[in-house]
């Protein structure tokens, strides 16, 4: 058994990087805090690592293979997935402060697995307006489309066409899904390993 203090420090750095809710309830969002969830969502270790690690496994399956399997290769691949969780984060901020949507996850109120999965995979595309009733996400549509088209620009040419538009979109959209069910669930784990 660990000592305690170091039980604790090892349970917070495990903690820290169990995404959680944007908000336990909503509250009308200031365009400063709209701005501030902007920054915490797209520069954190947490989305570092995950490109870090995604460009790894797309090293490892050489994919796309015009970008080879050595330094330069992971290289290419890591600045891509920044690029496009930048690209898409500023895209998804831009539009929702235009179309004043507040896209923070908000935690459900409900119990149950199963309808809590449900809202987490219907917040992927639900946002709340400026009264806080939920409404179609069409910053979020507009940000992830847009950056499955945006980033063709330079990828090479295996991931061109429209077929690779369509799959990108669904894999952010798939990936936004599992990031929101881990938020809803994240606190529950966070609550159980400190106890």
């Amino acid at each position: 058994m660990l000592p305690e203090p170091v039980r604790a420090q090892t349970t917070e750095a495990v903690t820290s990087f169990i995404p959680r809710p944007d908000a336990d309830e909503w509250k009308p969002i200031s365009n400063r805090e709209q701005f501030d969830v902007y920054i915490k969502r797209t520069f954190n270790v947490g989305v570092m690592s995950g490109a870090a690690a995604a460009a790894a496994i797309s090293l490892g399956f050489n994919s796309p293979p015009e970008w080879g399997q050595d330094a330069g290769g992971y290289g290419k691949r890591l600045g891509n997935n920044v690029g496009r969780v930048v690209m898409r984060s500023t895209m998804e901020y831009g539009f929702a402060t235009l179309l004043k949507e507040d896209t923070r996850y908000i935690a459900s109120k409900k119990t149950g697995t199963m309808a809590r999965i449900k809202y987490a995979l219907a917040s992927t595309y639900v946002v709340r307006d400026s009264q806080g009733h939920g409404r179609f996400a069409f910053s979020r549509l507009l940000a992830n489309g847009g950056t499955s088209a945006v980033s063709r620009y330079w990828l090479p040419p295996s991931e061109q066409g429209g077929d690779q538009i369509a799959l990108d979109f669904g894999i952010i959209s798939g990936i936004q899904a599992g990031y929101n069910i881990a938020r809803e669930f994240g606190p529950d784990l966070v609550r159980k390993l400190k106890h």
